[in-house]
């Protein structure tokens, strides 16, 4: 791949990584809550604090598709770490894709 392929790879993957603004997180959260409800015995300010925390560095697509993967597949309130899990393969995938890039980048430079 060319220098110039890597670095337009690179920013598209790098633009496909930033998180979604602050809140959007808590919202999504508050849309499953709303949907599957909350755990038996469990403090619904912790759960609520706990699902936005486990998607809070997600991007906006991958917030909203992790959200309504919840509120569609799951049959009773997720752990926050189930919900995180549905786009966990996307995300790892976008970061490879970036860091194959930056080392091709940087290998196209060397020769």
């Amino acid at each position: 791949m060319t220098r110039d392929r890597c670095q337009a790879v690179i920013e598209e993957t790098a633009h496909r990584l930033i998180p979604a603004p602050p809140g959007a997180a808590e919202v999504e959260a508050a849309r499953i809550v709303a949907t599957l409800g909350l755990p038996l015995g469990v403090n619904p300010d912790a759960y609520s604090h706990a699902l936005a925390e486990a998607l809070e560095d997600l991007p906006p697509d991958l917030l909203a598709l992790a959200g309504r993967r919840a509120r569609t597949g799951c049959h009773w309130p997720p752990r926050p770490a189930e919900v995180r899990a549905l786009v966990n393969d996307e995300m790892k995938r976008r970061v490879l894709v970036n860091s194959k890039a930056r080392y091709g980048a940087l290998k196209a430079r060397e020769d």
